[in-house]
C-alpha cells in the first residue's frame, strides 16, 4: 500500500477516470473502484489511458451496504481475510450468451439435473441444493434475470471446511452486457438490493461518460 500513497497515487487516485466502450455504450469510472484491480494488482494507483478504450470486460471493488469505492479511512474494511463488506464487481460482454438465463431456469426447474434437489424457497429466492456442491437461486418471477451461486453452509457448523462462503452472481443488465459479482454469503438476503443498487451504479458511469461527451461537443 505504501506505493499508492506517494504524491503520484494520491492523485490518480483523486482525479484519474477510466473510460471505457462497451456493445457501444461508454462508462466512465473513477480510478477509486479499481482498488483489487490497482493495489491489490499492480501495488499503486496507476495513471488512466487518455482515451477510451473498447473493453470485454471491467472489474472493480465497492464495499456494502453503501458501494463505496476506496478511501483511505476505509483501509480497514479493503484489508480483513476473508470477503468481509467488498464486493467484486464485472461489467462484461455477454453477447453469444443472451439466452443463458432461461437455459440454466428452465433445466433445473424440469428436473434435468440429477444431482439437483428442490428445497424451500429463502429470500424471494428458488433454491436447488447439491451435496458437497454449490447452491443455486433463482429469482422467484420473471422481473429479474439472475443466478446466485452460493458455497453451502459448513459442516457441523465447522469454520475450517468453508473460510469465507461466498455467492457469484450472473445479472443480465443491459442488451449484449452482463454483471457478474461475488460477496459475502451473509448478504444473501439482500441480493435484490445489491443486484439493483450495482446497476444504479453502472448507470451513473453511464451517464458521466454520456454527459462528458456532449459538454466536449462529441
Amino acid at each position: 500500500m505504501a506505493e499508492s500513497m506517494t504524491e503520484e497515487g494520491k492523485r490518480n487516485l483523486e482525479s484519474e477516470v477510466i473510460r471505457i466502450e462497451m456493445e457501444g455504450r461508454r462508462y466512465n469510472v473513477p480510478m477509486r473502484y479499481s482498488y483489487g484491480q490497482a493495489i491489490e494488482k499492480r501495488g499503486y494507483w496507476p495513471t488512466a489511458k487518455p482515451e477510451r478504450v473498447k473493453v470485454g470486460a471491467l472489474s472493480l471493488s465497492v464495499l456494502l451496504p453503501d458501494l463505496k469505492p476506496y478511501y483511505p479511512e476505509d483501509e480497514v474494511r479493503w484489508k480483513v481475510r476473508g470477503h468481509g463488506d467488498r464486493v467484486e464487481v464485472d461489467i462484461t460482454n455477454s453477447l453469444g450468451t443472451t439466452d443463458w438465463f432461461n437455459r440454466f431456469r428452465e433445466s433445473y426447474l424440469r428436473g434435468e439435473d440429477k444431482f439437483a434437489t428442490r428445497m424451500p424457497d429463502t429470500h424471494g429466492l428458488i433454491r436447488f441444493a447439491f451435496k458437497r456442491m454449490e447452491d443455486a437461486y433463482f429469482p422467484i418471477g420473471d422481473d429479474l434475470e439472475l443466478i446466485i451461486s452460493c458455497d453451502p453452509e459448513p459442516e457441523n457448523n465447522d469454520p475450517k471446511h468453508a473460510f469465507s462462503p461466498s455467492c457469484r452472481v450472473k445479472s443480465n443488465y443491459k442488451n449484449g452486457i452482463a454483471l457478474e459479482y461475488t460477496y459475502s454469503a451473509k448478504y444473501l438476503p439482500h441480493w435484490r438490493e445489491i443486484d439493483t443498487a450495482l446497476k444504479a451504479m453502472f448507470d451513473r458511469f453511464e451517464q458521466a461518460a454520456n454527459t462528458e461527451s456532449t459538454g466536449q461537443g462529441k
